[in-house]
């Protein structure tokens, strides 16, 4: 039994921190926070799919927002007592930042533009359909897309990562980011599932080195939202 209480005598705290919170927002998230919970218990007198479809959304978004955001944010303000900026909620680096979105771009867009030719990917994308059928629905969804993707990002990329570089060195973080962000796919098209591990590492290796989540972002929700272009163009 002394070995066992050394294990957690020896936890650097803030790391204990992160790892904690990081986990329960993410298992908040996986039962109260998705589209179907809301489904389930609220979408009761909504009979239009198309509202009901963009009322699911946009609160898996919004409690993406206040779970994967507001409350690692509210840990690293209050309980850690540092600024927002040592997390990577910072324009960092912009110059390699740039650098890295031109060829972001170059690069995935044609592999994007590939995908949206899958049944499956027609089949999920957009998440809504009434973003594929008018262009102002479209850019209103996207608003509410990048909502969910500002959270996404400084759970994974900020606070999970950046904060437990100390800890565990640059490659180690990224692989502790990039395993739940991965599985957190689950459910989606294999293709994305997969490519999903990749985006993890690439987006883990740009945090670090711009020490900004907002590349990573920038480029998320890039592809989010060419994928949803080229599933409804292609997808007819």
């Amino acid at each position: 039994m002394k070995e066992v209480k050394s294990y957690f005598k020896e936890a650097d705290p803030r790391a204990a921190w992160i790892f904690f919170v990081s986990l329960i927002v993410m298992v908040l998230f996986m039962y109260q926070g998705r589209h179907t919970f809301f489904r389930e218990h609220f979408a009761t007198n909504i009979s239009n799919p198309d509202t009901l479809d963009w009322a699911a959304y946009t609160y898996m978004h919004i409690c993406t927002f206040i779970l994967f955001f507001l409350i690692p944010a509210a840990v690293v303000v209050f309980i850690f007592k540092r600024p927002l900026s040592e997390f990577g909620f910072a324009i960092g680096d912009w110059r390699f930042g740039l650098k890295f979105i031109c060829l972001w771009i170059i690069v995935i867009t044609p592999l994007v533009y590939l995908n949206s030719f899958m049944p499956d990917f027609q089949k999920e994308y957009p998440l809504v359909p009434l973003a594929g059928k008018h262009v102002g629905w479209f850019f209103l969804w996207a608003l509410v897309y990048l909502v969910y993707y500002i959270g996404w990002e400084f759970l994974f990329r900020g606070f999970l990562q950046i904060g437990l570089r100390p800890a565990l060195g640059a490659f180690f973080s990224i692989c502790v980011q990039t395993i739940p962000s991965t599985i957190i796919h689950f459910g989606k098209p294999e293709g994305e599932t997969i490519s999903a591990i990749f985006a993890g590492i690439i987006f883990g290796a740009v945090a670090l080195r711009t020490r900004s989540i907002f590349w990573p972002l920038l480029a998320h929700f890039y592809a989010g939202m060419a994928n949803d272009i080229f599933c409804v163009i292609n997808g007819g």
